[in-house]
């Protein structure tokens, strides 16, 4: 069963690509993290997500396209210049972000808005990235 480095229980929610950046900073440190291109969120969390998603598909017949989700210690410290911080709740598999580059305005702007509902909450931390952190 997935674990955080802490031993919290992870759930698989999806799979991302990792950036060209991501990749080769992590390639620098000799192999990508155990997840590769596997999406996963602490359990509450991936449970919320999910009922979040399946909102998401039934308003615009796709899912919500991830970019990051959980992220072990290194590859958090390899993503560090593009605002990453280091008691990021992605350590924690409580946050995601997703991949704006494909979603449209709309999209967008209805996954802020709804996020709520979910136990979501949209937070902006360096424009014009920001993801969604869990609240529960």
């Amino acid at each position: 069963k997935p674990r955080t480095e802490k031993g919290g229980d992870l759930a698989l929610v999806g799979r991302y690509n990792l950036s060209a950046n991501t990749i080769t900073e992590l390639e620098k440190t000799g192999e990508l993290p155990w997840y590769q291109d596997r999406a996963y969120l602490a359990f509450d969390a991936a449970s919320d997500f999910n009922d979040f998603n399946d909102a998401f598909r039934a308003v615009f017949q796709k899912d919500i396209p991830l970019e990051s989700a959980y992220r072990d210690k290194r590859h958090n410290a390899a993503l560090k210049a593009q605002g990453s911080v280091v008691g990021s709740l992605h350590l924690k598999g409580e946050a995601f972000d997703p991949q704006f580059s494909v979603l449209t305005p709309a999209e967008g702007q209805w996954l802020k808005d709804n996020a709520p509902t979910y136990n979501w909450l949209w937070h902006l931390y360096a424009a014009p990235k920001g993801h969604f952190k869990y609240t529960r």
